[in-house]
């Protein structure tokens, strides 16, 4: 198979077994349980029902991931208008002009 961690696995290469190896590889998933409103409910499923969304799981990983981005997009203009223009010319106002207005990270 090769010299990557796949090429070792020697005489245990079944595909069951190479699956969970790539499942393992790849990230695992952590199921957990999470009470939201019925409105919030409501909205999950018409996403899926629509075909927006492949399933809630899906869906809520999405926004939670947007909302990361979001914070960390705050948080970088945070440090731009803390640290200013100094050495940035080209940047000077973006700070300023982005720090107040909602952020459309999609």
């Amino acid at each position: 198979m090769g010299s990557g961690w796949l090429g070792r696995l020697g005489s245990h290469r079944s595909t069951t077994y190479i699956r969970i190896l790539v499942w393992y590889h790849n990230g695992m998933t952590i199921q957990i349980a999470v009470r939201l409103h019925d409105d919030m409910v409501s909205y999950l499923d018409a996403q899926v029902a629509s075909g927006r969304a492949r399933s809630r799981a899906q869906l809520i990983g999405y926004l939670v991931a947007r909302e990361a981005r979001r914070q960390r997009a705050v948080e970088d203009i945070e440090i731009m208008k803390r640290a200013g223009a100094m050495g940035y010319p080209d940047l000077a106002g973006i700070a300023e002009a982005t720090a107040y207005r909602p952020l459309d990270l999609d």
